[in-house]
């Protein structure tokens, strides 16, 4: 396939288990394999791993494309191993699709699970986060150890009776007490549905939370984080240890903890860990910044069809304190093609995040450019501030740049190439203007 032009990052996988379908199972493994699963941040932090561990000079396979179902894991492992099934890596980092764990994690037995959260997703993907709970929970085998955030509800109760490692962030300047969001998956109390209250949230149900009633709280973290300007202090077993920090976006932090409390489990000393996460940045296709004369585009990825993903964005967003122009192709990839997105999830996402006065312009892009009126209409956005066109390229050169100093460009993770195109004929459009070379 690759000798085609072809990616071979699922194909190889699923001729495998068609063959064989025990293959997971079967297959000769590394030494060390990793699985990393949740609902988002799934994917920087497999990377994250796995460029920390390559770094540290093992050899690793890991499913780096996004490949993250039982065919795209039986790919990664058979780069592993030879032909006469010798292993060949010293590890594997595999990222798992939440929906796919039975079919991978009972077979791939892995020796760490990081789960990185659990948060209302797609309604026609995902249904509903317990619904995805029970499926993570009920596919995790008995000898493997977990990675979880004890600031998560959605995630904190899983596995129970494995080895457990909790990962938590002290409380930061930015924190609250009750949630701005208009989604909370996790307001009552587990035990006995007693309305929660919060020493502080991050954003929806992430944060510190006890019941009123029954005393349920957040279990405590077994290393937990704080984070001062460029430095994170990581606590464990009253052990302080200094890394530096590689986003200081809330859910990047929370990304890097996770990564930390793995590598110092695996035995990895702190200094090394802290020299391996200094050379990490998070990866462009994810944010990114390109300077075109007096104008910054920031490049922005959401989860297509995400409410909390999408609002992660929008918050980043909104903190801009310069005259902003925010263009919008969230439109997921697949249903721009068949047309059969199920649109209500905007109505769950914070657009209201975009209704501040250095924001001077929202360009809606896209074949449903018209919903994403509604909604930002609804959102309390000024009608004069919302540009709208069903094709993304045919009237760039309209919108308002004269009077703007950052343009944002999000996009869906998969319409990355589109947004770049997309880019690309601001950037020209720019020069154009700016008479920049």
């Amino acid at each position: 396939m690759r000798a085609i032009g072809r990616k071979a990052s699922t194909f190889p996988g699923l001729v495998a288990i068609k063959v064989c379908p025990q293959f997971l199972s079967a297959i000769a493994k590394p030494p060390v394999v990793v699985c990393v699963s949740g609902t988002n941040g799934k994917t920087t932090t497999t990377n994250m791993i796995a460029d920390c561990l390559v770094a540290d000079g093992r050899t690793v396979v890991t499913n780096r494309a996004g490949a993250n179902i039982n065919t795209g894991v039986a790919t990664a492992l058979m780069k592993g191993v030879s032909l006469t099934g010798k292993v060949l890596s010293d590890a594997a980092v595999l990222e798992i699709d939440e929906k796919y764990c039975p079919l991978i994690l009972p077979f791939v037995a892995p020796h760490y699970l990081v789960v990185t959260n659990i948060f209302r997703d797609s309604l026609k993907r995902n249904a509903h986060p317990e619904f995805i709970f029970d499926i993570i929970n009920s596919s995790i085998p008995r000898e493997t150890t977990l990675i979880i955030n004890a600031d998560d509800l959605g995630s904190n109760q899983l596995a129970p009776d494995n080895t457990r490692i909790l990962y938590g962030i002290d409380a930061l300047p930015s924190d609250v007490e009750t949630s701005v969001n208009l989604i909370t998956d996790h307001a009552a109390c587990p035990v006995c549905d007693t309305l929660l209250k919060h020493h502080y949230l991050r954003y929806h149900h992430i944060g510190r939370s006890w019941c009123p009633a029954c005393g349920f709280s957040s279990p405590q973290p077994d290393s937990s984080a704080q984070v001062t300007g460029s430095t994170m202090v990581v606590t464990t077993q009253g052990e302080p240890e200094d890394y530096p920090v590689i986003n200081p976006l809330v859910f990047n932090l929370y990304n890097e903890l996770a990564v930390i409390c793995l590598l110092r489990h695996m035995g990895i000393p702190s200094q090394k860990v802290a020299t391996l996460m200094g050379n990490l940045a998070v990866t462009d296709s994810r944010l990114d910044e390109t300077t075109v004369g007096r104008w910054t585009i920031i490049q922005a990825m959401a989860k297509g069809q995400s409410a909390v993903s999408t609002t992660r964005t929008l918050d980043f967003v909104k903190d801009t304190d310069q005259p902003s122009l925010v263009i919008l192709l969230l439109d997921d990839y697949y249903d721009r093609v068949n047309t059969s997105e199920f649109i209500g999830w905007i109505y769950d996402a914070d657009f209201e995040f975009l209704a501040t006065d250095n924001i001077r312009q929202i360009a809606a892009l896209g074949p449903r450019c018209d919903d994403y009126i509604v909604r930002l209409l609804i959102a309390g956005v000024d009608r004069e501030r919302i540009f709208a066109d069903r094709d993304e390229f045919a009237r760039l050169n309209e919108l308002d740049y004269t009077d703007v100093s950052r343009i944002y460009l999000l996009y869906d993770s998969g319409t990355y190439e589109l947004a770049m195109k997309v880019k690309h004929a601001v950037i020209a459009h720019c020069k154009s203007v700016g008479r920049v070379p």
